[in-house]
């Protein structure tokens, strides 16, 4: 019997054969425990017999542990059966294996209850060995030694000697056990879980499963050492960083907040329920530090504005819009404001601040003349247009070419730089008198320039309008004021009429008419005006003026200085085109019209025509059809 086992009197446990007695028995303790039973044998005046019957009695009458909660709760317990893997496992887990294997052996090495009388001292030793660091075993109750067998008869029928129980009297050391082991585990979970993050713990979205409170709060001190801050904007850049500051992480506070409530008693239920921690960030640093470092620093970007051109007013291609030159607006930074601004950036772990204009002081009036000046950006856009077809837009970095800022912060329009502007690029546009390039529809080439036909803009009221549209702030689209329009707006050669129009060709003695499709509808052979005598027919482009009329008297100029006209002549048909002094009209004094008879015989600068073919072209113009004159 193991030495820190005593029996109990008071509990009756079955006999057991005197072979198994010896088998179980050390041999000094069988005598001893042989005349004891012989003595209990006398006392009771049973024959012999019946201690040799007790054996067979008590194999027939086993009994069959009862299932109780206790059992079962050891029974669901794994087998581990090896724990050296887990240095770090949990004692309970260790006791708890070590007990199932002690007291639940399996079916194979046989009756639960029999085995567990017969190896009752080696598990408790085993229990105890493996308990003793958490719970003591002050006393184990043990089955008494088995007594001798004796020759006494065996009882018969009528024997009423009590049955076995020994089976009952130690069931209650299984639930017992159970409860022992499972507290010890609780306890010693609980010592495992002390201080740390249970597994599936988050906090503030990091994992800290299973990581110390400590390597947690240490990690989040030490998080902030590489922190900087870089301020930007009107004319101030500067980088602080968390040494420059005096900046810290109160890692334990953190932490402390966030395992607030949680206990490591509740480690069971915990481990079925991850937790999502939250904590606020507690850091801090010293204000006069940051102080020191921006003071300097923004009196430094003050100095040296006085040579801004337009007070540090620029125009930006890239924005489309005026802005203020940093060095403007850094004379007008308040320290105090900048320092309250990057103060909250720390507090909020931001890296990049912007110092904007609330970080501003006494610089209102600057930014009314900025906005002013923006506010004529508006009319960017605006377009001019020559009868209905857009031929020039108004963008935003032509009207900041004009913008002009005075020494008192007013903005103003430069009217004169507007019409120069107006004359060089609408100027353009005009097409009387120009020359002009074109190819006939029978193929051939052409430049004529002179005549009044084309667009002459009006550029004095084209600036006025500009100038109110600019004002106005909003794009607009505006119409070029004409003095005179022909309707259709110029090619790249600087043909300005249509399709429609007369082509009277000098070289060839030739006229032609097209219609608006540009068909030839007309032609005829003609005489021009005589280039020997100086009465060469005038070239250019011009319109049928309103003098067109029928059985007019032409008189001639007093060339000869008699007083009179040189001539007088009536014609049916005249359609004139320049003033009323040239003119296609028929020539009933002619018999022969072409060739080279007005060179010698010609006109006094009209164009003569058949009798016949002057009637035709008299019906087929009107008012304002193109003639084209040329060689």
């Amino acid at each position: 019997m193991p030495k820190h086992m005593k029996k109990d009197p008071s509990v009756e446990l079955p006999q057991e054969t005197p072979a198994a007695a010896a088998a179980a028995t050390p041999k000094e303790d069988v005598a001893p425990a042989v005349d004891e039973a012989e003595k209990d044998a006398e006392k009771d005046g049973a024959p012999e017999e019946a201690s040799a019957a007790e054996p067979a009695a008590a194999e027939d009458t086993a009994v069959e542990p009862p299932v109780t909660p206790a059992t079962r709760e050891l029974a669901s317990v794994p087998e581990i059966s090896d724990l050296s893997g887990l240095p770090d496992a949990p004692q309970a887990i260790k006791t708890l294996s070590a007990a199932r294997t002690a007291f639940l052996p399996s079916p194979e090495d046989g009756d639960p209850i029999l085995n567990i009388g017969e190896n009752s001292d080696s598990a408790l030793d085993d229990a105890q060995d493996l308990t003793t660091p958490h719970v003591a075993v002050t006393e184990v109750i043990t089955s008494p030694e088995p007594a001798a067998a004796d020759d006494s008869p065996v009882g018969g029928p009528d024997d009423e000697s009590p049955r076995p129980r020994r089976s009952r009297k130690l069931l209650w050391l299984i639930p017992a056990g159970v409860l022992v082991l499972a507290g010890a585990g609780y306890v010693a979970g609980a010592d495992y879980f002390d201080g740390k993050f249970l597994p599936g713990t988050t906090l503030n979205g990091e994992d800290v499963s299973m990581q110390t409170y400590e390597d947690v709060a240490a990690r989040k001190s030490s998080s902030l050492d590489g922190y900087t801050l870089h301020a930007s904007g009107n004319g101030l850049d500067l980088t602080v960083s968390a040494a420059d500051l005096g900046l810290t992480c109160d890692g334990n506070a953190y932490v402390e907040e966030a395992t607030e409530g949680l206990s490591a008693w509740n480690w069971p239920l915990d481990l079925m329920s991850p937790k999502d921690l939250t904590a606020e960030e507690s850091s801090s640093f010293d204000e006069a530090k940051l102080a020191a470092i921006v003071t300097p620093a923004v009196e430094a970007v003050t100095q040296d504005t006085s040579e801004l051109e337009n007070h540090g007013i620029l125009y930006s291609a890239e924005q489309g819009a005026f802005v203020l030159d940093e060095r403007a607006t850094a004379k007008h930074l308040n320290a105090d404001a900048v320092i309250e601004v990057m103060k909250q950036a720390v507090l909020a772990g931001e890296t990049e601040v912007t110092i904007g204009d609330d970080c501003l002081e006494d610089a209102t009036s600057l930014t009314e003349t900025l906005n002013a000046a923006n506010a004529l950006l508006g009319a960017a856009g605006t377009t001019l247009s020559l009868n209905g077809t857009q031929v020039l837009d108004i963008p935003a970095d032509l009207i900041a070419s004009w913008v002009r800022f005075g020494d008192d912060l007013s903005v103003t329009l430069d009217e004169t730089a507007v019409s120069e502007w107006v004359t060089a690029n609408v100027g353009a546009l005009d097409t009387a008198g120009k020359e002009r390039s074109y190819t006939r529809p029978d193929g051939k080439q052409i430049t004529v320039s002179g005549g009044t036909w084309g667009i002459i803009t009006n550029e004095a009221e084209t600036t006025t309008v500009l100038l109110d549209a600019i004002r106005g702030g909003s794009a607009q689209a505006l119409e070029i004021p004409l003095r005179q329009s022909s309707g259709v707006v110029a090619d790249a050669n600087g043909r300005d009429w249509g399709n429609r129009y007369i082509d009277i060709d000098i070289s060839e003695q030739h006229v032609r008419m097209y219609d608006d499709s540009g068909a030839l509808i007309w032609e005829s052979d003609c005489v021009t005006g005589d280039p020997t005598q100086g009465y060469d027919t005038p070239t250019g482009v011009n319109p049928i003026n309103a003098n067109k009329g029928m059985n007019q008297t032409l008189k001639g100029l007093d060339y000869n200085g008699d007083g009179e006209p040189d001539y007088e002549s009536y014609v049916t048909y005249w359609i004139p085109f320049v003033g009323n002094l040239v003119a296609l009209h028929d020539a009933d004094w002619r018999y022969y019209f072409g060739g080279t008879i007005y060179q010698g015989n010609g006109s006094h600068g009209c164009v003569n025509l058949p009798a016949g073919k002057a009637a035709e072209l008299y019906e087929l113009t009107r008012v304002g059809d193109c003639v084209v004159v040329h060689y």
